[in-house]
């Protein structure tokens, strides 16, 4: 059996706190900003939803930052049934379907 360590900023449908928040909820620094990068560094698969795909991509599929550099070399599955391939994000596979069934 695998183990699986969540660290969850947003929801699957990309619900967050509510409309007008900023990236990580209004709490990103110098602190989490280091976390977010060591986070990185470990092997890992990320998950999302259509609407976090979404919002993700639009910024780093070319974003030039450390995080979003790293974002794109990792695997990436996206739970859709509207969305269709190819997707902008690379090493991206779309998962149609409910999710847990």
């Amino acid at each position: 059996m695998r183990e699986l360590i969540a660290d969850l900023f947003i929801s699957f449908d990309g619900f967050a706190s509510g409309t007008d928040q900023a990236a990580y909820f209004g709490y990103f620094g110098h602190d989490l900003g280091n976390w977010a990068r060591e986070r990185l560094d470990e092997r890992q698969v990320m998950l999302m939803g259509r609407v976090t795909y979404e919002a993700l991509a639009r910024f780093a599929v070319s974003a030039t930052d450390e995080v979003s550099a790293r974002m794109r070399t990792l695997p990436k599955l996206v739970y859709s049934n509207t969305l269709q391939e190819p997707l902008a994000w690379n090493n991206t596979r779309l998962i149609r379907g409910k999710v847990g069934h």
